[in-house]
C-alpha cells in the first residue's frame, strides 16, 4: 500500500481527490489544507507520494514541491484546474512528476499514479550509484510518467 498526502486549500477538491484515491486498495490517503500542514505531516509521518494543488494561498504548490524534493526526496504530482500551457510547462520544468488536470472524471487519472512512485524510487536508486534505471522507462529529471487509463493499456492477448 502507498501512503499519499493530498494537499489542497479547497476542502471540496481535497476531499474529492482523497475519496477518489481511496477507491483503489493500494492507497492510504492523508489530507492537508495548506503547505504548512503538509510539511508538518511529512515531518511526523512517512509518505510515498504527494499530490498537491499548484495554486494555493501562502505557499504555492510548485514552491512546496521544491521544498519536499529537497527535504524529503519524494515524488510530487501537481494538480490544477488551470490547463494553460505555461503553467503546466513551468510545473514540469521545476520537477513535477506528473501534472494532472482537475476534472470530474479523475478516477482513471489516479488509478496508475502509484507507478510514479516506483519510477521515482528507481531514479533515486540510480543516482546513488546502486543500480541502473531501466532505459525503457525513459524518465529524466524533468519528464513525467504517463498515466494510462484502462482503455489505453494494451494487453498481451491482443
Amino acid at each position: 500500500m502507498y501512503k499519499c498526502l493530498v494537499v489542497d486549500d479547497d476542502d471540496t477538491w481535497r476531499t474529492k481527490m482523497s475519496s477518489t484515491l481511496q477507491i483503489y486498495e493500494y492507497y492510504d490517503v492523508v489530507g492537508a489544507k495548506d503547505a504548512n500542514e503538509a510539511l508538518n505531516k511529512l515531518r511526523s509521518e512517512s509518505f510515498d507520494l504527494v499530490l498537491c494543488e499548484i495554486h494555493m494561498q501562502d505557499i504555492d504548490g510548485i514552491e512546496l514541491m521544491q521544498q519536499i524534493h529537497r527535504e524529503f526526496n519524494l515524488p510530487v504530482a501537481l494538480i490544477s484546474a488551470d490547463n494553460r500551457r505555461e503553467v503546466v510547462m513551468n510545473a514540469f520544468s521545476k520537477g513535477a512528476f506528473p501534472v494532472l488536470l482537475k476534472h470530474d472524471g479523475m478516477v482513471n487519472d489516479f488509478k496508475h499514479l502509484w507507478q510514479n512512485v516506483i519510477v521515482w524510487r528507481k531514479r533515486i536508486y540510480d543516482k546513488k550509484g546502486k543500480g541502473k534505471l531501466d532505459p525503457d522507462v525513459g524518465v529524466s529529471s524533468h519528464e513525467n510518467v504517463s498515466i494510462l487509463s484502462d482503455d489505453e493499456v494494451s494487453s498481451d492477448d491482443e
